[in-house]
């Protein structure tokens, strides 16, 4: 795996796809002339993207993946408006 380079910001905004949407996530192997590869598909509703890499690449790709992920707070926080579920048993104040 080649250093990301500096450039925009890994989202943007404006694009269609960039919000909620359904995504899938595939992997598989292939043995290739160069060794075991490992096939990584990422699908969403417009377009899907798929990556060949040896195993040091994916190993890169875990160790910065782990990184985001561990930088992530637990807290999940719903869309305005969304409905909540009874909070033991009662209504929420204000409902």
């Amino acid at each position: 795996m080649t250093e990301q380079p500096q450039g925009p910001p890994p989202l943007d905004p404006v694009h269609p796809s960039v919000g909620t949407v359904p995504a899938w996530l595939t992997t598989g192997k292939h043995k290739g002339p160069q060794g075991d590869l490992l096939i990584l598909t990422i699908r969403v509703p417009n377009v899907t993207v798929t990556a060949v890499m040896s195993k040091a690449d994916a190993v890169s790709w875990i160790a910065q993946i782990q990184k985001e992920v561990d930088g992530l707070s637990s807290l999940v926080t719903a869309p305005p408006g969304t409905p909540l579920p009874p909070l033991n048993g009662q209504r929420h104040p204000g409902m």
